[in-house]
């Protein structure tokens, strides 16, 4: 067959009035050019080897049968713009086409690249391995990247709705992949190797048969799962958003929501398998559902029992999910494997929900089987366990946990409002108990069995030894240097359970808290508590998951000022004797407890006078609050008093309503045109973002149903500058 250049300007001549340019089954490269499109595939094409197709924005190739399929022996460039998007798709949107596929292609070939695509209607079935990867099946090749592009409406008869991928450097970045489904595995995305998964928005992907894992994303190696926003999938099997067997996944800062696997492991998450060393960190999890682990959950099963098992859950917030056990985490069938290192860290486990009707494991906030993870300083609040067992924070079977330094509070359960164990004796140290409560027991911990002795020293337990319900039992577990003497926390929830939102407490300790000091500095702890603080200094450590003692600097902090003026924020402080000290890490808040890095100032070393300025031009309207961070060249920090200014003036634009729930409408004062619309949370991570690309507008209709409850700020960039204003979502 001749090269498609030469077809292509055959076309030309003889279609131009037509404004479509077919292509028959055969070798393709060269360029497709917008002046040609929209392209008519009438046959499976192929790209050979060490040639390129190059794809112009804003073309659209449409193939005419379900059995035509783009294959890339070579290398294809199909980079579109952000207004001008490069369209696959099928003339048949029921029977679709065979999507792009990536079979053995030579390495030698260089980067694929689509970038600015839509990728749609792509069915992948018939014998392996047609029956994977709706839009985009990558096998053996390692050279592939998919950014700013769209993935949906696919599906694929086994793995793969939207991208099946088994090789390594595969990178998806900024980019959408939704509405796909799979018969097996990966309804979004099914990767084995080492893959980059950065800044995409997954949702309403599925995963269909009982042995059908990870609706959102199905990962199998090194992947890097990071910036996501994961939210509706479902994975029948397990893992509703993400679901990890065996490598090294590291899945960080993404926003996992309302994703479902009805009756197995992991609603947001699941992990599993032999080898597997996962870090699930700094990650927000919320109003998922699972069997097993409403937001996350990791299971042994038969894996090989001589497996090692390494998984940090660390700095994640779980909020309002819902499990049959485990409502925020399940950890089960792990205890076995002749290496396991699992710990739960610095994590917020609040208002998840453990429904153990329907089965024996239980736990609102964790729920532990067969597993002995190290717990140290989370906040497990105004979690919620209903039916037979209990442990409205904790549930333990078979397991031996080691607890350190969490405050447990106002929690609730039909028995053990904080703690339920089964032939279980974990050692629990420097823990706050209080607030807990039982609708079937006076009790916060509860003991089923003779065999369940938990060990107590240095905690504050609520009713003292007297609220351990031991079920008839004999209690002969030891019960050591345990104080009953009510925390003082700075600003708790003012009940248990599901009828107060845990997130609106500060579970701080106020400076007379009889907690302070009285925990046993002596043991394997983290360096730090869940606030950053220094965990043991002097010799001392307090009970529960924050530290109250003070650290003295090497500096002294003479003034420290907020004022605004000619529309900025200007912070101004002074210090002395700055001997070993290192930065200033300027921190800024909405009111509501929570804080955000928003600048740096490194220290000038001078043992005499020092002046510092730093300005804030992202101020909102109404209250700005901000604190100093001050550390030295050993790590140790501490904070300044806190500084407000009252911002009163009107800016560009307003907002209403607010608090909003499915959307909120910005009125400006004057005409704008091409503005940028940007919503951060509280810890300045971007959730949301839109454009205005009219001549002249007063007013846009922004939706916010995507968001979850909570504080936000809006960022809006025109040309007379850019402007903050608070945002409240409720739900």
């Amino acid at each position: 067959m001749k090269p498609i250049l030469i077809f292509i300007a055959f076309l030309f001549t003889i279609n131009l009035l037509a404004a479509q340019t077919n292509i028959p089954g055969g070798n393709v490269s060269g360029t497709l050019t917008l002046s040609g499109s929209p392209y008519i595939i009438q046959g499976s094409i192929r790209i050979p080897n060490d040639s390129t197709l190059t794809i112009e924005p804003g073309v659209r190739i449409l193939f005419q049968s379900s059995t035509y399929k783009l294959l890339v022996s070579g290398r294809i460039l199909a980079i579109g713009t952000i207004s001008d998007t490069i369209i696959f798709t099928a003339t048949d949107t029921t029977n679709g086409w065979r999507g792009i596929r990536f079979d053995n292609t030579a390495n030698t070939n260089d980067t694929s690249k689509l970038i600015f695509c839509k990728i749609q209607y792509g069915k992948a079935t018939g014998i392996s391995p047609e029956d994977k990867g709706g839009a985009i099946y990558i096998n053996n090749f390692s050279k592939v990247v998919v950014s700013n592009s769209n993935i949906s409406n696919n599906s694929a008869s086994s793995f793969g709705g939207g991208i099946y991928c088994n090789a390594n450097s595969f990178l998806i970045n900024n980019s959408v992949v939704s509405n796909n489904y799979s018969e097996e595995s990966g309804g979004g995305i099914y990767c084995v190797g080492n893959t980059n998964i950065q800044g995409n928005k997954i949702y309403n992907n599925y995963a269909n048969s009982g042995a059908a894992r990870g609706g959102g994303i199905f990962c199998k190696g090194n992947q890097t799962i990071k910036n996501n926003h994961i939210f509706n999938n479902i994975g029948i099997g397990s893992g509703g958003g993400i679901y990890c067997e065996g490598g090294s996944p590291t899945i960080t800062y993404n926003n996992i929501h309302n994703n479902i696997s009805p009756s197995n492991y992991g609603g947001g998450i699941a992990c599993a398998g032999d080898n597997l060393n996962a870090i699930i960190k700094n990650n927000f999890i919320a109003n998922n559902t699972g069997g097993y682990g409403g937001g996350i959950g990791i299971d042994g099963g038969n894996f090989n029992i001589n497996t090692v098992s390494n998984i940090q859950v660390e700095n994640d917030t779980l909020v309002n999910n819902t499990a049959v056990g485990g409502g925020g985490i399940s950890c089960t069938n792990v205890i076995n494997h002749i290496n396991n290192n699992i710990i739960f860290r610095y994590n917020v486990i609040a208002n998840n929900t453990a429904n153990a009707t329907s089965g024996i494991i239980s736990g609102g906030g964790i729920a532990c089987y067969n597993s002995s993870p190290t717990i140290d300083n989370n906040l497990l609040i105004n979690n919620y366990a209903i039916g037979n067992s209990g442990g409205g924070a904790l549930y333990l079977g078979s397991s031996n946990a080691k607890i350190n330094n969490n405050s447990v509070s106002n929690n609730s359960a039909t028995k053990g409002g904080a703690l339920y164990t089964v032939q279980s004796s974990p050692t629990i140290i420097n823990t706050i108990f209080w607030g807990n409560t039982s609708t079937g027991s006076i009790s916060q911990i509860f003991l089923f069995d003779e065999a369940s002795d938990p060990n107590f020293y240095y905690c504050n337990v609520g009713g003292g030894s007297n609220s351990i319900d031991a079920n008839g039992n004999f209690y002969t577990g030891v019960y050591s240097n345990n104080i009953n003497t009510n925390p003082l926390f700075l600003a708790p929830t003012l009940g248990s359970g599901l009828s107060y939102n845990g997130l609106n407490g500060n579970w701080a300790l106020q400076n007379i808290s009889p907690c302070i000091n009285t925990g046993n500095p002596i043991g394997n702890y983290p360096s730090l508590d869940i606030a950053g603080n220094v965990r043991v200094s002097g010799g001392l450590i307090d009970m529960g998951a924050y530290e109250y003692q003070t650290t003295s600097l090497p500096v002294t902090l003479v003034d420290f000022s907020a004022l605004f003026k000619n529309r900025v924020i200007s912070l101004h402080w002074t210090t002395v004797d700055e001997v070993n000290f290192y930065k200033f890490e300027i921190e800024k808040s909405l009111g509501d407890n929570s804080w955000f890095f928003i600048g740096l100032k490194l220290a000038n070393g001078l043992s005499g006078e020092n002046n510092y300025a730093f300005d804030d031009k992202s101020y909102f309207k109404g209250i700005n609050y901000y604190r100093l961070k001050m550390i030295d060249k050993d790590g140790n920090f501490k904070y300044s008093e806190i500084k407000s200014v009252n911002v009163s003036e009107r800016q560009i634009f307003d907002i209403a309503p607010n608090p909003a729930s499915s959307f909120t409408n910005i009125s400006f004062f004057k005409p704008i045109s091409n503005a940028i619309i940007k919503v951060y949370d509280v810890n300045g991570k971007l959730v949301l973002e839109s454009n205005i690309s009219s001549s002249s507008t007063t007013s846009y209709k922004l939706k916010t149903d995507t968001l979850l409850s909570g504080v936000y700020i809006i960022s809006i960039t025109t040309a007379y500058g850019f402007h903050n204003q608070k945002l409240i979502i409720t739900k």
